[in-house]
């Protein structure tokens, strides 16, 4: 992950003319305070006639932090300007570049906040994977009819999608189906001699699904919609999406298997790891709900001791 800057210069002509050379980079991760400079001597952002776009690539910024620009004269005959307003970047995935397929949704880098949020407390990474299919490795998971591919860890959504050398760049050719099948309509995929190339992020919730229930939650009993904050309704995010997790155990998971005499499938640590998760999350809950409470000042009563 990496955070993408990109910065316009109003007036290129008329920088360049007051004596600016370079634009140099801060980063912080409060709005107002707590800058410090990212870019080095080598990294600083050369200014040129007539280009007034310009970007810069944070290594080690993420959605929760703040920037600010200069201009600077790397001569020292101009002083540097006063900073720019506090802005934020735009999420970039680094871990795989040559992206081609199209994301499951335009997000935000608020959204992508909230749902890297989210994914931090219930323990759900996205992670990236790999699906090959050749005459040399195996044709098992595509479909009979040739049109279908099943994702061998879903949930998963393609980051690029290569079939007998062609790259495809759209959601409908092909779709991605409830985030486990890859289908084409207009071609198959040769079990012969063909070869389907698919990099994919897989997870056990998807960003959208993260977001939709984050964007769907329920004002707690006892609280108004503004007492709810932003911790908060991260947590009941997490809460919600966990329950649906292990109803969904429990209906296809919950019961031990004996494979020989050797072999067993035992889900009840993947279930008791989940149910302690839900239940830090649910003290958690508590916890934030007691605190906006007592520091609510329409707070009224009697105190018994």
């Amino acid at each position: 992950m990496a955070i993408r800057l990109n910065m316009t210069v109003a007036n290129i002509a008329a920088t360049l003319a007051a004596g600016y050379t370079h634009l140099r980079i801060y980063r912080s991760a409060e709005y107002s305070s707590g800058f410090s400079e990212i870019t080095t001597t080598s990294t600083l952002i050369e200014l040129l006639p007539g280009v007034s776009a310009y970007s810069f690539l944070d290594g080690n910024g993420t959605t929760e932090h703040w920037y600010r620009s200069s201009y600077v004269d790397t001569s020292g005959v101009v002083s540097e300007t006063s900073p720019s307003a506090s802005f934020a970047g735009d999420y970039e995935d680094t871990n795989f570049v040559a992206t081609t397929y199209p994301s499951e949704a335009v997000f935000t880098n608020y959204d992508f906040y909230v749902i890297d949020k989210v994914r931090n407390i219930i323990g759900d990474p996205r992670e990236l994977t790999r699906d090959y299919i050749s005459s040399s490795t195996s044709y098992s998971d595509v479909s009979t009819d040739g049109y279908s591919l099943t994702f061998s860890n879903p949930k998963g959504w393609p980051l690029k999608v290569t079939l007998d050398g062609q790259d495809y760049i759209s959601k409908d050719e092909p779709r991605v189906n409830d985030y486990q099948f890859l289908t084409f309509s207009g071609t198959t995929i040769n079990t012969t001699s063909g070869t389907l190339d698919v990099w994919y992020y897989h997870f056990r919730n998807s960003d959208t699904e993260v977001l939709r229930t984050f964007n769907g939650l329920t004002t707690p009993v006892g609280l108004t919609a503004a007492q709810v904050t932003f911790d908060l309704s991260v947590v009941l995010a997490g809460i919600e999406l966990l329950e649906k997790e292990l109803r969904q155990f429990s209906i296809t998971s919950g019961s031990k298997v004996d494979i020989y005499e050797e072999i067993g499938i035992d889900p009840s640590a993947g279930i008791t790891s989940r149910m302690k998760d839900l239940a830090d999350l649910r003290a958690r809950k508590d916890e934030l709900i007691d605190a906006i409470l007592v520091d609510d000042p329409e707070l009224f009563g009697v105190l018994i001791d």
